[in-house]
This record gives structure tokens, sequence and C-alpha cells, in this order.
């Protein structure tokens, strides 16, 4: 989740390259090693590694999708998911969770945001700082004259 927090501050800072990602979980058995003899690359293989690509190829971007082995081992650790059905090659239809967890969900602005947001001539409101990170208070900087021109 950290990854998809700091893929949305890259995005914000630089409006004009985005980056999209998107994931997905699966739990169960593989095998793992080393292949080459010249050149070494761990690896992992099973079905649950197919699994996990498939589920990925088939989430929503900016989302998180976790199977349902994944899902029996952290549902109940207060995140919040949406079950959906997808065709998995080989499988058929198997149910997925989109995680809709709101501490990493976070939205981009909408240029009407980015051009009120340039207009402001006060400093940047208390619920747009950032708590804390690592202990110390850190406010959101953003060239907002130069988001609202692009």
């Amino acid at each position: 989740m950290g990854t998809f927090d700091a893929i949305h501050d890259f995005n914000v800072k630089n409006p004009t390259t985005q980056i999209n990602i998107r994931a997905g979980i699966n739990t169960g058995s593989v095998i793992a090693g080393v292949i080459g003899t010249k050149k070494f690359a761990y690896d992992l293989w099973g079905d649950a590694v197919n699994t996990a690509s498939r589920i990925e190829s088939t989430s929503l971007s900016g989302r998180i999708q976790i199977s349902r082995s994944t899902y029996e081992r952290v549902h109940d650790l207060g995140f919040e998911f949406e079950e959906r059905y997808i065709e998995v090659k080989g499988k058929g239809m198997t149910t997925c969770y989109l995680l809709n967890d709101k501490h990493h969900t976070k939205p981009l602005p909408t240029p009407e945001e980015i051009e009120d947001l340039a207009e402001m001539s006060e400093p940047v409101p208390q619920q747009w700082k950032r708590k804390q990170v690592d202990g110390i208070e850190e406010e959101v900087s953003l060239p907002l004259r130069r988001l609202a021109k692009k």
C-alpha cells in the first residue's frame, strides 16, 4: 500500500507524467530456486504464482486485487474489500476481492480543484498537511500555479 501512496504523491507532483500500477496477490505453495549457469536468477514456480499473475492482470489500475486464499488470511485485519468474479484461464470463474482501504486510496485532484488551489492566497489549510512522517509534521508542497497552467 505504501507503493500506491508513493505513486499517488509522484503523480500529484508530476501532473504531466502519470504512473499507474495494479497488483494481484495470491497465497499458496510455490517452488523457489536459482536457475542459470552463467547468469543466476532467483525464480518462483507453481500454480500459486500463475494465479497471482492472472489476478493481477484482471485487477483495476491503482487497485490491489487478492485471491480467495489470501482473503481468508487477511479479511479480519480491518481492511474493506469489494467481492468480484473474474475468469481465470484453466480455472473458470473465480472469486477475487479488491482492496477498498481508505488509508491507501488518495484520489488525484480534478482540474477544477487544481485551479481553485492556484487561486489561494493563504497558507496551506491544516487538513492538507501530512500529519506525521517519522515523527515530524510535514506540509504538502505543490507547485500550485504551475499545475493550474498545464
